[in-house]
């Protein structure tokens, strides 16, 4: 269809011309999937910007919900609403691929559609979702965003505006192991023990990893282990600086990424892995392969 043709087919369908209003022109016929691809990624992010609602202006704290199962309403109203839970239905999860090319995606047209619209601000995020989404929503509004995030958690709000306690809450062991691999993998076990599930992997892998490092509260794992938003930001920045030492020691190339915490310290510990390579998580409590942070960055 061109634009004439669309022009004539709107004022034909709804009496208005729709070609007068900001488009986006694909293409002819034979336009490659890939093309097509990015074409579709560039309207979706029209669209983000133009849901943005007037009341939102600069100074505001916009309010982004996510959610991975179906949710009612909440009030106030989200400024944006990020509806996941058909790529989560009856149970389900998406595949790595499903994550690369349409959850990851959908998450930097998110915040490039707040930056457009606001400049980096602080976002207040409400979400009823996997720790899988809670990491890769706070990777795309990584540190050097400029973004702040504050996170409703368990009736209080956690804020990355806040400064980390001062002393390390988490215990690390360091285990070597192939000198062969250039992976590490890294076991976040706050709320439980996750040790099971990377063994289970390794058994699977056939091989073992370069090194594992495996983080635990002082005083030992649950529910209650993370006080409030400075013990999670200091977790969260605890474990990305060894993450950071252990690829420079080892030289290695990717990080398997193993997380039991609290919702919150999920987005607060994406927030904090910027410029460490891949870094592929697993649902833990399936032991699967979820998304990929970092390479389609080159973060």
């Amino acid at each position: 269809m061109t634009v004439e043709e669309a022009r004539q087919a709107s004022i034909a369908k709804f009496g208005r011309d729709l070609t007068v209003h900001n488009g986006h022109v694909i293409g002819g016929a034979e336009v490659s999937e890939p093309e097509l691809a990015r074409h579709l990624a560039c309207v979706a992010k029209k669209v983000v910007q133009a849901h943005l609602p007037p009341a939102c202006t600069s100074g505001s704290t916009p309010i982004l919900d996510l959610h991975c199962w179906p949710h009612r309403w909440l009030d106030p109203p989200a400024t944006l609403d990020l509806d996941w839970s058909s790529f989560f239905a009856n149970g389900s999860l998406p595949n790595p691929e499903v994550w690369q090319t349409v959850l990851l995606p959908a998450l930097d047209d998110v915040k490039d559609g707040l930056a457009c619209a606001l400049g980096s601000c602080s976002v207040r995020i409400r979400a009823k979702a996997r720790l899988s989404a809670g990491l890769a929503l706070g990777f795309a509004f990584r540190r050097p965003s400029g973004f702040h995030l504050e996170v409703e958690q368990d009736h209080a709000v956690w804020t990355t505006v806040d400064s980390p306690c001062a002393a390390e809450p988490l215990r690390m062991v360091e285990a070597c192991g192939d000198v062969r691999s250039k992976e590490i993998a890294v076991e976040v076990g706050v709320t439980q023990d996750t040790a099971g599930t990377v063994n289970d992997l390794v058994k699977q892998r056939g091989c073992e990893f370069r090194a594992r490092l495996s983080f635990e509260p002082v005083a030992g794992a649950s529910r209650e282990s993370v006080s409030d938003g400075p013990a999670a930001l200091a977790m969260a920045r605890q474990v990305s600086a060894a993450i950071a030492g252990a690829r420079k020691r080892f030289g290695s190339t990717r990080t398997h990424l193993f997380a039991a915490v609290p919702f919150g310290l999920a987005v607060f510990l994406g927030r904090e892995l910027n410029a460490l390579g891949e870094i592929q998580y697993y649902e833990t409590e399936k032991g699967i392969l979820s998304c990929v942070l970092g390479s389609q960055w080159g973060a």
